[in-house]
């Protein structure tokens, strides 16, 4: 599983936060995939977010240049139904947020003494 998948599943899963999920974000993650396929540059920026982090790379940089995408200017099948002032926010938050979780679920050790 990449951490992509991973992303992926975070972003389709309840969450304590609003009982919902954030498939909302799903084109953007998808956008951004197909971005990095195409662009060295730009998959090297995703590629540093992914191992480290940054809200500000994540926003300002990778997720930029969609901020006024159809996917994000016309949200659907979510609790964003319809044009939603905050949905470009929404959405790099929720990346945002999936990859922590990915990233801190992935170095704590699940057994043993370290575990707890």
């Amino acid at each position: 599983m990449t951490t992509f998948d991973a992303i992926r599943d975070r972003l389709c899963a309840k969450n304590e936060f609003h009982g919902g999920d954030s498939r909302h974000a799903l084109p953007m993650l998808d956008a951004i995939s197909a971005e990095a396929a195409r662009s060295p540059e730009y998959s090297e920026q995703v590629n540093l977010w992914l191992a480290e982090g940054g809200t500000v790379l994540l926003r300002d940089e990778i997720c930029a240049r969609f901020r006024k995408a159809p996917f994000v200017m016309e949200v659907t099948g979510s609790l964003l139904e319809g044009k939603h002032p905050y949905a470009y926010d929404d959405m790099w938050m929720a990346l945002d947020t999936a990859r922590a979780r990915v990233r801190v679920l992935a170095d704590l050790p699940t057994v043993g003494p370290e575990a707890l």
